[in-house]
């Protein structure tokens, strides 16, 4: 998930100049989610410990900026808008939350114009070019093809 979303990153010969692609993962490390949180972001360390460890993307490397949500949606606001605005990340990875989600969306997406990944099933209604639902849809958990 992660290589293919830094893979529409631009490529130039200068890439290493270009610096890093930068990502903010924003997870539920305290609070009700927090193994669906620390999952998320222990599992984005290990690609981008992965990709780095090959060299990078296009040459480029990647930095990851982890954000606690604490299963809270105002926190989420504020943590989104932090890694758009002063961090300048690339992309955002998650929430868990569907509420979240929902709120993380407008931050990164519609106001900060940025790519959203969002890890979990895909409930409806945010599906955009900047918005990439990973998980399951309904339909496809209903064995139906």
């Amino acid at each position: 998930m992660l290589l293919s979303a830094c893979a529409t990153a631009e490529v130039t010969d200068d890439a290493h100049e270009a610096g890093p692609i930068r990502i903010g993962v924003i997870a539920d490390l305290t609070g009700p989610f927090t193994v669906y949180g620390t999952s998320l972001a222990r599992s984005a360390e290990l690609a981008v410990e992965e990709i780095n460890s090959a060299g990078g993307i296009g040459g480029r490397p990647v930095e990851m900026i982890i954000e606690d949500i604490q299963t809270d949606v105002a926190v989420t606001v504020d943590r989104a808008r932090k890694l758009v605005e002063r961090d300048q990340v690339d992309l955002v990875i998650g929430p868990v939350g569907s509420d979240a989600n929902d709120a993380a969306f407008q931050v990164v997406v519609t106001e900060g114009e940025r790519l959203l990944l969002y890890p979990e099933t895909y409930e409806g209604g945010n599906a955009t070019r900047s918005s990439s639902p990973r998980g399951l849809s309904p339909h496809s958990r209903s064995g139906r093809s």
